[in-house]
């Protein structure tokens, strides 16, 4: 087809009165073309008019894009399948001519600010090599529109401190606030809502405000609202960051700050201008910051711990020794940490910007080396040992000077071992270990525990001192709830004097009763967890009068091998023949071998996650029934189903599949349960994933609910 700058050729030719051949031979073209636009004397090209090959399929299309879900390539197969004659290429250029599945094209456009008007403020993630390390920063920037001054830092992490921090930083390197600032949709900022129904969070509204500016957000799905922040950082990660290190974090920023008075007074050929000339004009329409800004700070309520140090953010600033143990007030500002104990006392620390598990303390706040905390001398422990045995006087001193031990931890034994034995074989085992010089405290509570001959009489002397023990013992006891062993204590005491027994048989006695109690208590536990409906067992089960029971397949269940496999029963039957019975007298083998087991109805179960929709605790509801050892399901049939009941109890079969157990009681065989289920693929699904690890107890009996007669 002739171009219209060809055709207005073509009749300037012919004016000038050259022939059609030779316009033809001059022009490359036909004949027939050259008389053709001689006929129509016109310089407009002449539109196409011809049927496209989709158009009588036009409204099959467009039902197919719905249901296809916008997928051209099945769009086509279906069409073929119907009988239409049309190549792939040929539907998609038929849709893309008349707007089927594409959004119409509009011109990106442009927005216009006035000097002082707009602030832009975004924040993107970059790697820098900081410390000899790669770390990860969170750039903060900010762009003033009309000019298009750039300011940015970088932080370790970015919450709403660190904004209040940065935007102080920007308004500062600018001199002034713009009338509002917009940003992203972030819950930095945002309180609630998104674009023009935006709400801020009132501590950054009243930020603003202390400027005179106040916060906007742009619509979602439109990011060239912020175009003016959004293009600088890819400069930054390409011209600042590539090929750079930074010592520190304030090295860091420092180079940024010098680095936007350099780029701010460059040339740019975008705007075709430069940033600081045109700043010169929006300073003047920029309002005027405060006499005095405050320092932006967030406080933290601590305790000083007992070496003497407060934690912030895993790292610790130390604070004076007598403060230990109080509570101090934190107050963190950009490059300081202030610890406050009151009005008087105040510690100030070099702020460590991100959390790096140092230790930074202060000179004055650690004597020097040799000159520690001075303790009390003589030690408490001490002053026991000497009331109540004069005798080892020696020996202690002894003990502090040559005793490998820290001297506060060996003092304490040495007093446990007066408390606890008999005080002339202890003496004499003392004297002995001095005349050898053995300081060694473990050793000499050993040789004490192994007498020698004539124990029996140290033995008789201990029994009748531990009667004089009871009433520490007895609250010692009640303090770390062994009740057990409280109870048979007099009785196992009064069997050891009989007896004769050794210390170590009469402290097993007591602890053999504790763990057996204990045990039964957690067996006790878990069966009321459980919650069967009665403490059916497998050895009560009248098997004689149901024959329809295999009694050897039950006792290889009561093996409990299904469970360690991840095995599934499933107990088919009418009702009485004893499928509940069974099912809980294998729950309960279950619990007693320390499983964790459920027993629930159908009906109360789907009731259970129907409900769970209304406070969203689906996902909780889920989370416990499937980590149970063993789930029992009884009843399972004739339901009235909603179909989110059906997808959540879908979800939880899938969730228990290959890892735990899953016993269910029903009245209906597997070709039934469609019908009360619902979605039959969902069903299959459901039956293949459940009878692949499958036991199915078919139990066909009389019931055992008919009178006796």
């Amino acid at each position: 087809m002739l171009s219209q700058a060809q055709r207005t050729t073509i009749l300037e030719l012919s004016k000038q009165g050259m022939s059609k051949r030779e316009i033809a031979r001059l022009l490359g073209i036909s004949r027939a073309a050259v008389r053709q636009v001689l006929r129509s004397n016109s310089t407009e090209v002449p539109e196409l008019h011809r049927p496209e090959k989709a158009d009588p399929y036009r409204q099959r299309v467009l039902e197919l894009f719905s249901a296809c879900k916008g997928n051209l390539v099945r769009v086509h197969e279906e069409l073929v399948v119907g009988g239409a004659e049309l190549s792939c290429p040929a539907l998609t250029a038929f849709c893309r001519r008349h707007g089927i599945g594409q959004a119409p094209i509009a011109p990106a456009g442009q927005y216009h600010f006035e000097p002082g008007e707009e602030m832009q403020h975004d924040t993107s993630p970059h790697e820098v090599q900081l410390g000899g390390k790669k770390r990860k920063v969170q750039t903060a920037s900010a762009v003033l529109c009309y000019s298009r001054m750039l300011f940015f830092q970088c932080y370790p992490t970015f919450q709403r401190f660190d904004c209040k921090v940065f935007l102080t930083e920007a308004l500062r390197y600018f001199g002034g606030a713009p009338a509002r600032v917009m940003i992203d949709n972030t819950h930095v900022v945002v309180l609630r809502g998104t674009g023009r129904g935006m709400v801020p969070v009132p501590e950054m509204a009243a930020f603003g405000e202390r400027f005179g500016s106040r916060f906007v957000a742009h619509e979602i799905g439109d990011a060239n609202r912020s175009a003016r922040v959004e293009r600088p950082f890819w400069f930054i990660e390409n011209n600042f960051l590539a090929g750079r290190t930074f010592s520190s974090w304030g090295d860091l920023n420092q180079q940024a700050r010098q680095w936007c008075d350099k780029v701010n007074s460059t040339y740019k050929k975008h705007i075709r201008a430069v940033p600081r000339e045109l700043f010169a004009v929006e300073r003047l329409h920029l309002k005027p910051l405060p006499a005095w800004i405050p320092e932006v700070y967030r406080l933290h309520q601590r305790l000083v711990d007992v070496e003497g140090y407060v934690a912030l953010h895993s790292n610790r600033y130390s604070v004076p020794v007598d403060w230990i143990g109080r509570r101090v007030e934190v107050r963190e500002t950009k490059d300081q940490i202030e610890i406050q104990l009151d009005t008087r006392h105040l510690v100030t620390h070099a702020r460590i910007a991100e959390a790096e598990h140092q230790r930074i303390t202060l000179a004055g706040h650690r004597p020097p080396r040799g000159q520690g905390v001075q303790r009390p001398d003589p030690h408490p422990e001490e002053k026991a040992i000497l009331a109540a045995a004069p005798e080892l006087a020696d020996y202690v001193a002894a003990v502090k000077q040559r005793g490998r031990k820290v001297l506060t931890l060996a003092l304490r034994q040495l007093l446990r071992l007066v408390r606890e034995y008999p005080r002339e074989p202890l003496l004499a085992a003392v004297r002995e270990a001095a005349r050898y010089g053995l300081y060694d405290l473990d050793r000499l509570e050993r040789a004490q525990r192994a007498p020698p001959c004539g124990a029996w009489r140290a033995t008789t002397f201990c029994w009748a001192r531990a009667r004089t023990m009871t009433e520490e013992l007895e609250q010692l006891l009640k303090n770390l709830k062994l009740r057990r062993m409280l109870e048979i204590y007099d009785e196992q005491l009064r069997a050891a004097e009989k007896e004769d027994v050794t210390y170590s048989e009469f402290v097993t006695r007591l602890v053999r009763a504790q763990w057996y109690a204990r045990q039964e208590g957690a067996l006790e536990w878990r069966i009321r967890r459980a919650n069967l409906p009665e403490r059916w067992s497998l050895e009560t089960f009248p098997f004689a009068r149901q024959p329809g029971v295999n009694r050897k397949q039950v006792r290889a269940f009561a093996e409990l091998e299904f469970i360690a496999k991840a095995e599934n029963i499933v107990l088919v039957g009418p009702t009485g023949v004893g499928k509940t019975g069974l099912s809980c007298g294998l729950l309960l083998k279950a619990l007693e071998n320390g499983y964790r087991c459920q027993f629930i109805r159908a009906q109360d179960l789907l009731d259970e996650m129907y409900a769970s929709l209304a406070d969203r605790s689906t996902r909780q509801l889920l989370k416990r029934l499937a980590r149970l050892d063993v789930l029992l399901i009884d009843e399972f049939g004739y339901l009235n189903l909603k179909p989110e009941q059906s997808n959540i109890f879908f979800k939880l079969m899938e969730e228990r599949d290959r890892r735990h157990s899953t016993i269910i009681t029903t009245n209906l065989d597997y070709d039934e349960w469609p019908n009360f289920l619902g979605n039959r693929p969902m069903v299959e699904a459901l039956l293949s994933r459940l009878r692949h690890y499958c036991h199915t107890v078919r139990i066909q009996g009389p019931s055992l609910r008919d009178p006796q007669g």
